[in-house]
């Protein structure tokens, strides 16, 4: 259901996150056209800082629950709790978690969302200073799934959270492996 004030909430909340994945060590890419925001996506390493209570007051977490209610706080805890247990259940320690990829409507299919992802993966093997590195992500959207594996991400598991509830929603996590596509180490004889 929409409500009123629900699109300011919901992009303060998405602004809120990308500050705090920014000040916690992770990364957010845009690709604009035109002076316009086409496609985004938030990457962050596995071992992302927790929050200092100044972080979080920056940037404006402490106001979800007058924002949105003190329900959905909660309501938003268990399920991030439960989705990183079934994530790391089904694909293990990613060096790497893909934490969200948005294209605008109207610019979905074009492949600007291939090109932000395909950016994203360089930019991870950039920084691996050539050690294997994997990337992991958790979806809701089984068309989704297609486009992930077009891009050389696996299938590692699938999970329910909430079940039994009107509010269940299923869950695909996938796993891109970088070992086999990293120049081997050291000097190389002919």
């Amino acid at each position: 259901k929409n409500q009123p004030g629900q699109k300011e909430c919901l992009v303060w909340l998405f602004r809120s996150r990308i500050g705090l994945m920014r000040d916690l060590g992770g990364y957010t890419m845009g690709l604009f056209k035109d002076d316009e925001c086409v496609a985004t996506l938030s990457l962050g390493p596995r071992a992302l800082k927790i929050p200092s209570f100044l972080t979080m007051v920056v940037n404006g977490l402490f106001l979800w629950p007058f924002m949105l209610g003190f329900t959905s706080l909660i309501r938003a805890l268990y399920i991030g709790d439960r989705a990183l247990k079934h994530s790391l259940a089904c694909h293990g320690e990613s060096d790497w978690e893909l934490m969200m990829v948005a294209a605008s409507v109207k610019h979905q299919g074009q492949g600007y969302g291939t090109q932000l992802l395909k950016s994203a993966i360089e930019f991870v093997k950039e920084h691996g200073n050539g050690n294997p590195l994997t990337i992991g992500l958790t979806t809701q959207h089984e068309k989704n799934v297609a486009f992930y594996q077009r891009l050389g991400f696996h299938l590692t598991g699938e999970y329910d959270l909430l079940p039994g509830t009107p509010d269940e929603f299923h869950n695909w996590t996938m796993r891109l492996d970088l070992a086999h596509e990293l120049p081997p180490k050291g000097p190389q004889t002919p």
